[in-house]
């Protein structure tokens, strides 16, 4: 292993193949998004006034930030179900999918359930194989291969179901997938009001309101963990004076930072940052030459505080880390790179090492597949494809990848 990644780096270390191309590129999400969006008003119980006008809020928010938004008011159990399936069958390859839902949200025994406009419960055994379990839609959302998996509740409002012993509010939510993101309206066992007492009448919910507006405002560069954090510390300022004061939620597997609006633009980096930051660059891959990993290593911190979208240092610092046993810092800094440069083939090529680090070489062959298709004459793409195929004992794929390597190096294809 150590000796592959040795020889790409050395092979990478002597080619300036972004930085030529950076500096006039424009922002870009550089991937695939997709939401599925529920606001459920009515209820035999306890109606509610906004959670359609949320989900259409969020639908309206999402697209002009380049969702594709599959909308879903009032919703049955069936029709729930079904949106879900279809959302589910509709989630590509490394892209970025976000559920949303704004109406009732009930846990029992220790369970979140979403209640669809026809559960008419009695007892909890109703809600249980009645409503839409969300550990369902976690499930959904981990065995994907989205590489950014959001689920944001605005669904902890007030019990409208007296055999249930609680108030309100719902469990703290378990997932364990890599790059799952839970959002909640308020935190586990609180309650979010759809109308806060002592505030001006709404349209929407405090939460939603204001996710919406960040969503909006938030500049090109602020992360998914920045936004939040904005939505957090609002909600508390608009709630912390009233009778429910709410305190949103979220927990996260996320490997590295998503961009909602996008990486910062190189317009963001004056000229004279840039150009510091490449000598910075240019240093740490003489030093790469070398093969003195240590010493490069300070050389691309210092390259990306000065300009974070240099792509290059991105790239070549992953390197360095998967040859110093940093499988962690390895897969940040990949998974970065392609935000900010999905247009090169390096991108793929160094989050495929990352993943075929960690045991996940089906990962890493659908990052390579795409770098393939970007740079067909690229050896070093095949090598690592075909070691990856070995080692899901798909030999004979891994062969074919194997001469194709040793043909391309040799200048005979």
């Amino acid at each position: 292993m150590r000796v592959l990644y040795c020889v790409l780096a050395l092979s990478l270390a002597g080619k300036q193949l972004l930085a030529q191309n950076s500096a006039g590129v424009p922002p870009v999400t550089g991937e695939k998004r997709l939401a599925l969006v529920i606001g459920n008003n009515k209820n035999p119980v306890m109606p509610l006034a906004n959670a359609v006008n949320d989900a259409r809020g969020m639908e309206a928010a999402l697209s002009a930030i380049g969702f594709q938004v599959t909308l879903l008011t009032d919703g049955t159990q069936r029709q729930m179900d079904e949106a879900i399936h279809k959302f589910a069958a509709a989630i590509p390859s490394d892209s970025v999918v976000l559920f949303y839902f704004a109406g009732h949200g009930e846990e029992v025994r220790n369970n979140n359930y979403l209640i669809p406009i026809d559960l008419d419960a009695r007892n909890e055994q109703d809600v249980m194989y009645g409503a839409i379990k969300v550990a369902y839609i976690v499930d959904i959302l981990e065995s994907s291969k989205a590489r950014v998996k959001l689920l944001v509740l605005d669904a902890c409002r007030n019990n409208p179901y007296r055999f249930l012993p609680s108030a309100g509010g719902l469990a703290k939510e378990a997932f364990s997938g890599e790059g799952t993101f839970v959002a909640f309206a308020t935190a586990p066992g609180s309650v979010a009001a759809d109308q806060v007492p002592g505030m001006p009448k709404s349209t929407n919910s405090v939460f939603t309101s204001v996710f919406i507006t960040q969503l909006q405002e938030s500049p090109p560069g602020i992360t998914l963990d920045g936004l939040f954090n904005n939505v957090r510390k609002e909600v508390v300022r608009l709630t912390g004076t009233q009778s429910i004061k709410q305190v949103p939620y979220t927990s996260s597997g996320l490997i590295g930072d998503w961009y909602p609006k996008g990486v910062p633009g190189p317009e963001s980096i004056s000229q004279n940052l840039r150009e510091i930051s490449q000598r910075s660059l240019e240093k740490a891959q003489a030093q790469m030459a070398r093969s003195n990993f240590d010493t490069a290593l300070p050389l691309l911190r210092d390259s990306l505080q000065i300009n974070q979208w240099n792509p290059d240092a991105r790239i070549y610092r992953s390197l360095v880390h998967a040859l110093q046993g940093k499988r962690e810092d390895l897969l940040v800094d990949a998974s970065d790179a392609v935000q900010v440069a999905p247009q090169t083939y390096l991108s793929y090529l160094t989050r495929a090492l990352a993943y075929r680090n960690s045991g996940r070489c089906d990962k890493a062959i659908d990052d390579l597949n795409r770098a393939a298709i970007m740079a067909p004459s690229e050896s070093a793409i095949y090598r690592l494809r075909s070691a990856c195929y070995a080692e899901l004992a798909n030999y004979e794929q891994a062969e074919e990848d194997a001469l194709k390597a040793q043909l391309l190096a040799a200048g005979k294809q």
